[in-house]
């Protein structure tokens, strides 16, 4: 089972531009299977709540393809090691990132309400 609460992912120094890069990086590969801003639907691992040990192996999984049996491609083929690098340090900055009152009104409401997939996609 995936954890759902808040885990202590490792420190990482990133400037202003490698976070950039990651988000940019993210959003061209990434977000269809972890979620947007990295917040997961809960079908597939919520990066925010990756583990130490999937943190460390970072580059294995992202470019390796280490977990493959599992659904997780290789992506040796599109990214560098930098822009992987780039994204670990972004998924850490959204796991540390206080999410804002609208975002936690946001989730409060989507707990509570079912909202029929036709509204949104009109």
């Amino acid at each position: 089972k995936l954890p759902t609460e808040r885990v202590a992912p490792p420190p990482i120094e990133a400037s202003a531009q490698v976070l950039a890069r990651g988000r940019e990086v993210y959003g061209w590969h990434c977000w269809r299977c972890h979620g947007i801003g990295t917040k997961a639907t809960g079908v597939l691992p919520d990066l925010r709540r990756a583990s130490n040990d999937v943190h460390a192996q970072w580059r294995a999984i992202v470019l390796g393809g280490t977990r493959q049996s599992r659904g997780m491609p290789s992506f040796a083929n599109l990214l560098s090691a930098a822009d992987a690098d780039a994204v670990q340090a972004y998924v850490v900055a959204q796991a540390l990132r206080e999410p804002t009152w609208l975002e936690t009104a946001a989730d409060w409401l989507s707990e509570r309400v079912c909202i029929p997939a036709a509204w949104i996609a009109d």
